[in-house]
């Protein structure tokens, strides 16, 4: 049965893909497959049509993966390695634990715990994928074509105009307002 992370038990260092009381026999049949792609420096396990283990007619089968990187090949500024979570297809994800822990299991990043998920966590869906790393978000956004521009200042130049993301921070939606000179089709 699922729990909390961190959880103090016999599993040191947890990955927790899809945490929930599933079960792979004849009766529900599914499999767990494993690939050391040495190719692409990772190690795959995958969950095939993994049954929950409950006492209904129709099982409830889950597809997923983790994705272990070489840290050697997949390099991080700490030198930790990356975990990569893939759900292709969830059919019951209310009573699931998906996050990771530390070596000692005093330490734990807790994506979703029976449905009660960090604030910024998504909802786990189908065609979902959750990547653990130690290297912070990076983006290229152009705010500004002037050599020091005022950053309270919004961007007008030619007509052209860029605004704040509202809501900031944000979770999973933002809007950008901006301004074209004459109407256009954008992308």
């Amino acid at each position: 049965v699922n729990a909390p992370l961190p959880h103090n038990d016999n599993v040191a260092s947890m990955s927790a893909v899809f945490w929930d009381d599933l079960h792979c026999v004849p009766f529900y049949p599914g499999d767990i497959f494993y690939y050391n792609d040495n190719a692409n420096h990772r190690f795959i396990i995958e969950w095939d049509s993994i049954s929950h283990n409950d006492t209904l007619v129709e099982p409830k089968r889950e597809i997923f993966q983790a994705i272990l990187l070489d840290p050697a090949h997949y390099p991080t500024t700490t030198g930790d390695g990356e975990i990569i979570f893939q759900y292709k297809k969830l059919v019951a994800t209310e009573s699931v634990t998906v996050g990771i822990e530390n070596n000692s299991q005093n330490i734990g990043l807790q994506y979703v715990f029976n449905n009660n998920y960090d604030p910024t966590a998504s909802v786990l869906v189908n065609e979902l994928a959750i990547k653990f790393t130690t290297e912070p978000p990076s983006a290229s956004i152009v705010t500004s074509v002037e050599e020091n521009p005022d950053p309270g200042k919004k961007l007008v130049q030619d007509g052209f105009g860029l605004g704040q993301n509202e809501p900031n921070p944000f979770n999973s939606h933002t809007r950008i307002s901006y301004t074209l000179p004459k109407q256009s089709n954008v992308s």
